[in-house]
């Protein structure tokens, strides 16, 4: 029972997660770079949905199985694009000063 708190928990704070770094990315203004990182918190709010549903649905296995290495690969990918993103803005400003 405490596991299934804990990950509900979880789930919410990382939903308070997408929400922050998609408001950074609108105070800063450098919105694409941000929002892939929001993108990427968000599919992690979704692993994690599915993590606690599959034992439940008739489609477990593959959501297990099959979807959630695909959003995994995913999370990474915005993540590195992001980041990516980022440390371009991060050059920029320092080439300015």
């Amino acid at each position: 029972m405490f596991g299934i708190a804990a990950e509900l928990a979880s789930l919410l704070l990382f939903m308070v997660v997408v929400v922050l770094v998609f408001r950074i990315g609108h105070i800063t203004g450098s919105f694409r770079a941000w929002n892939l990182v929001s993108m990427g918190f968000l599919l992690i709010v979704i692993r994690r949905a599915i993590s606690l549903l599959a034992p439940f649905v008739a489609v477990g296995n593959f959501l297990k199985e099959v979807v959630e290495p695909i959003v995994l690969l995913a999370i990474s990918l915005l993540f590195i694009a992001g980041f990516y993103e980022l440390m371009k803005i991060f050059q920029r400003s320092n080439r300015d000063n």
